[in-house]
């Protein structure tokens, strides 16, 4: 009997403190943009907005901030904690072909996944955050002698 009465505490102390701790780390999971954001961008997006300058349609870039920031048409590609606003997702889950990106021509889709990402993305802020490469180091403070 008393075996038995461990394990059910056990059993108990487990289950509740599990839930807590899925429901902590739901609440404060921030989507991070160089591992779950950008590979999307680079996937669907950066063949025809991205580095290369000759197969670049319409002056835009994905790749880099300063494109996203400063679009060329002047429109809002990502408006912080607004994903309703944002051309970016607007323009990935448009049903009409001609807003359409990416454009079904192209083969590529952003899948239902990807985009509830996106959205989370920009609801969180939307930012963009360089690739690490081109970040300068920091300098650390010297550990005490």
């Amino acid at each position: 009997m008393n075996r038995f009465v461990r394990i059910v505490i056990l059993t108990l102390c487990f289950s509740s403190t599990g839930g807590l701790l899925a429901e902590d780390q739901t609440a404060a999971e921030k989507i991070d943009f160089g591992r779950q954001i950008r590979p999307i961008l680079s996937n669907a997006c950066f063949q025809c907005h991205g580095p290369d300058e000759a197969s670049r349609k319409g002056d835009l870039r994905l790749d880099i901030k300063a494109g996203i920031e400063e679009a060329p048409s002047g429109e809002q590609l990502i408006v912080p904690h607004q994903p309703e606003e944002s051309s970016l997702l607007l323009r990935i889950i448009s049903d009409e072909e001609s807003e359409k990106m990416p454009p079904p021509k192209s083969g590529k889709v952003v899948k239902p996944e990807q985009i509830a990402l996106i959205r989370k993305w920009i609801e969180q802020g939307g930012e963009y955050v360089d690739h690490w490469a081109f970040s300068p180091p920091a300098k650390g403070e010297l550990p005490p002698v």
